[in-house]
């Protein structure tokens, strides 16, 4: 489906406008996202005029009359008058957004005044040209159906509520105050409001700001009034009508006393004071990174649908009182953020809209770090940078940049999860006393103002005297993903201190340039498993930095603490030799199994989202992966068994295998390298388990887990085993030639099962047969009656993955 909106841009020397096609979306929530069709650059133009307006004319005040009592046809009548002032001298006119509604009269003091209105933008003439140095005002009366979004936001009549949300997630420009009263309808005006609501049915008004005073019209309908004071633009103006009541509680915050209501049905009120139980870890955590809450009260109040940072009075999804606290908890905080980022600092133009999203996406893992502590706070972190790694480019149609973010995509998972990971990225920056004290400077220093990303840069470069010119060109102003690798490390020992010197390279993924000036922690780990971070500076391709510990380190790597969100998944985990272990690794997409283990070990998964070196490959590799690998690393010997599995998949073209698996998996191998200087050679200890080979889906199990990196590629299947530690052992097959079956005989040392995996002359697994435990001499019959003539090799593995010995023979019927 597909509706006109026009967005009203005449100054007061003209008037123009455009048509812009609905499309869809949703507000917050992960499995929904808008789809918005690209504007023109006339269309773009117009919308930026439309902002302009504010240079011509102040709002100093909204009063909104309306009556709701027509329930039943969901209408709305009354009149808006709207205070103002001019800024230049000799206007003639002013123009409004207003949306679909049908105009009554207009008036100011003079009397009736003359219009114009296309069902967009109202054009009303005044009869005396206004002085910049006088506050006048104009009284549009007016009634209708108020709109509403086709997928989220407007003016609802549901459920025995009447509320709005002035938000149009499938609009471009998204302002939905127009829907409702006349306006000037930006990001960029503010004003102050008054509320005359009329209700009925024993239904009333609660509204934010403060309350006047009620006032009984017979019967059951009754006028109340509210005033609120401070300056909001026309998105976060909302009023709610139903049969509420109030519960009112004081906060004792860091700052003072801080008044909370909830507002519900009194049939909820008890749910809701249930699920907003934790409401104080997230005050005090805001208050804490955010500096002091300005609004005169923190309040929220059931609706039926989404959730909206309405100051003093957050529409809240009534279906989330049957949500865990948990899920609450990040809902309510993310809203609450707003009251900091898009309430008070928000943004100038739609396609900035990770100025205000991505800060409040981020205050509920900072209501998590508050609630939680540091660990649980990380693991949040780390599973947002996940999210937005495996889903952000398949729901916004590619990578995308923050800003400005293309029109299709403002409201997608960008803005919201890339820009709280690129938040975190700010505190990993400017480590936590400066974020802290920068963000509350921004908040204390530029009140109400509204920013393009340029423009909300410096100012953050003004509060913290710090050059953020790379950070926004690096992860604001292009897509993709950076990540900083170690290659080698040298240490050297000089009296009681040990200088170890790092090189560094730096992978893209999907990013059109290298990130410069970026602070990482060098993570050294000495020989009880204590971390000691060093923070360097890197830049480029290629850095090498140097660093000095009182302990050798025994390991290395980069961002230990997860203060960066980069293109890469980690995972560190203790096992002991005593305790099993089988279990599928958060993060990095592997199952790690402990077999064998001398002792204690601590081991270090990483899961690296961008492509391995391809420039040192060994015989039997024709094509390595583009897209991902992994690192192994830890305190673990040679002689301890670690198996790992990992899942391939290429059904789509960003699946991170598409480029070696989408058509078949015949050539599928897993190859390995030691370090950065060896080059990648095809690994012998593991078990291809595909689909068919043209799922483009299967395993990599049975991988023996030795220290260094693993990908994927396309290369020989027919492994050699012969420089594999361990294959000792030496068996005999026969018949061969074969028509049907197979012996395979020999002697073990030790108890154990065998696995024989048949491959053909082309590296496809065939076939896969496993024996019980044996020990001493024995002879396994296979039967190979189903394989076509031709030549086989089978390998053969003991129980932990390693392999002991590969023969061939070949089949004549």
């Amino acid at each position: 489906m597909y509706r006109i909106i026009l967005v009203c841009v005449a100054l007061a020397t003209g008037l123009s406008t455009f048509s812009q096609p609905e499309y869809y979306g949703c507000h917050h929530f992960r499995n929904l996202m808008p789809k918005h069709p690209k504007l023109t650059a006339q269309e773009k133009a117009a919308i930026e005029a439309g902002i302009l307006r504010s240079d011509t004319i102040n709002i100093i005040e909204y009063a909104i009359h309306l009556d709701v009592t027509n329930e039943a046809q969901q209408a709305i009548a009354g009149w808006t008058t709207i205070s103002y002032n001019p800024l230049m001298e000799n206007v003639s006119s002013i123009t409004l957004d207003l949306y679909q509604l049908t105009i009554d009269s207009i008036s100011d003091d003079s009397g009736l005044l003359d219009y114009s209105y296309d069902d967009e933008c109202l054009r009303v003439y005044f009869s005396e040209t206004p002085l910049t140095s006088d506050t006048s005002t104009v009284s549009v009366y007016y009634h209708g159906t108020p709109h509403q979004d086709p997928v989220w936001g407007g003016f609802y009549f549901e459920l025995g509520y009447v509320y709005n949300l002035g938000i149009g997630l499938s609009t471009i420009p998204p302002n939905f105050g127009k829907v409702w009263y006349p306006c000037f309808d930006t990001f960029v005006e503010r004003a102050a409001y008054q509320y005359f609501i009329t209700s009925a049915n024993n239904h009333k008004a609660f509204c934010q700001g403060d309350f006047i005073s009620e006032e009984a019209l017979g019967g059951d309908t009754v006028m109340r009034h509210y005033i609120f004071d401070e300056q909001i633009p026309t998105y976060l103006s909302a009023i709610a009508v139903s049969n509420y009541t109030d519960y009112d509680y004081i906060h004792e915050g860091a700052n003072g006393e801080i008044p909370v209501r909830l507002t519900a049905r009194e049939t909820q009120m008890t749910q809701m004071q249930t699920a907003f139980q934790q409401l104080g870890f997230a005050i005090d955590a805001l208050e804490y990174w955010y500096g002091p809450y300005i609004w005169d009260r923190v309040g929220y109040i059931l609706t039926t649908d989404g959730a909206l940072e309405i100051p003093t009075n957050i529409a809240y999804p009534q279906s989330m009182l049957g949500a865990s606290l948990t899920q609450n908890g990040r809902l309510f905080t993310h809203e609450l953020g707003h009251h900091w980022w898009g309430d008070v600092v928000t943004l100038k133009e739609h396609n900035h809209m990770w100025i205000k999203e991505g800060p409040a996406e981020y205050s509920a893992h900072l209501f998590v770090e508050w609630k939680d502590g540091q660990e649980a706070f990380v693991e949040t972190v780390k599973d947002n940078q996940l999210f937005v790694l495996e889903q952000a480019h398949y729901d916004d149609n590619g990578f995308q940049q923050l800003a400005p973010i293309p029109d299709e995509h403002i409201y997608g998972r960008h803005t919201y999860y890339k820009g709280a990971a690129v938040l975190h990225n700010l505190r990993g920056y400017l480590g936590d006393d400066l974020f802290r004290s920068t963000m509350t400077a921004v908040q204390t220093n530029h009140p109400y103002n509204s920013y393009l990303s340029s423009e909300f840069r410096d100012v953050l470069m003004e509060e913290s005297g710090y050059d953020l010119t790379s950070f926004f060109d690096d992860w604001i102003f292009q897509p993709g993903f950076s990540v900083f690798v170690i290659d080698s490390m040298n240490t050297i020992q000089a009296g009681n201190t040990f200088e170890s010197t790092l090189f560094i390279q730096q992978k893209l993924r999907e990013a059109e340039h290298y990130h410069t000036n970026v602070p990482i922690d060098v993570s050294l780990y000495d020989e009880n498993w204590e971390r000691t971070d060093v923070q360097v500076m890197v830049s480029d391709e290629f850095s090498t930095v140097s660093v000095e510990t009182d302990f050798n380190p025994v390991m290395v790597c980069l961002n230990g603490a997860n203060k960066l969100n980069q293109a890469r998944m980690d995972h560190t985990i203790i096992l002991q030799p005593d305790q099993g272990f089988n279990q599928q690794l958060p993060f990095v997409d592997m199952r790690v199994e402990k077999e064998e283990l001398a002792d204690s070990a601590y081991v270090r998964i990483e899961h690296i989202w961008a492509a391995p070196d391809n420039d040192n490959v060994g015989e039997g590799i024709w094509q390595m992966a583009e897209r991902h690998y992994w690192r192994v690393d830890g305190n673990y010997s040679a002689d301890d068994i670690l198996l790992g599995r990992i899942t391939y998949t290429g059904t789509d073209s960003y699946s991170l295998d598409y480029d070696l698996c989408s058509t078949t998996e015949e050539d599928l191998v897993l190859v390995f390298r030691p370090n950065a200087s060896e080059a990648w050679e095809v690994y012998p200890d593991y078990v291809f388990q595909p689909g068919n080979l043209t799922t483009a889906t299967g395993t990599i199990k049975d991988i023996r887990l030795r220290k260094g990196e693993y990908a994927l590629a396309n290369g020989d299947q027919s492994v050699d085993v012969s420089d594999v530690p361990n294959a000792s052992s030496t068996f005999a097959l026969y018949p061969n030639p074969t028509k049907s079956l197979v012996n395979i005989g020999g002697f073990m040392a030790y108890e154990t099962t065998l696995k024989c995996l048949i491959y053909d002359a082309s590296g496809r697994l065939c076939k896969e047969f496993g024996s019980e435990s044996l020990v001493g001499e024995f002879v396994l019959e296979v039967d190979v009656a189903e394989l076509k003539n031709g030549h086989y090799v089978v390998s053969i593995v003991d129980k932990h993955g390693i392999a002991i010995d590969q023969t061939g023979f070949q089949i004549i019927k």
